[in-house]
């Protein structure tokens, strides 16, 4: 691959964020280029179903390409 730099991200939802009360779907992440691994809510780690919605304090584990970051970045407030 061409870029093969991907980052493991682990970020939390925060209240005034882009990505709080938004389903998996919703966010519109690079589909080619960012991948949602894993949603932890509490001490439950949840599959991340496309219709699943982040709720404020979900930890959310991500796999993503360094052109994916800045999306990423945006929509969880980083």
């Amino acid at each position: 691959l061409p870029e093969s730099e991907a980052e493991t991200l682990e970020v939390v939802v925060q209240q005034e964020t882009p990505a709080a009360g938004r389903s998996i779907e919703a966010l519109e992440l690079p589909a080619e280029a960012a991948l949602v691994g894993a949603v932890v809510r509490g001490d439950q780690m949840l599959t991340p179903e496309p219709d699943r919605v982040l709720a404020v304090g979900d930890h959310v584990i991500l796999l993503a390409l360094p052109r994916a970051i800045p999306a990423v970045e945006r929509l969880f407030g980083l």
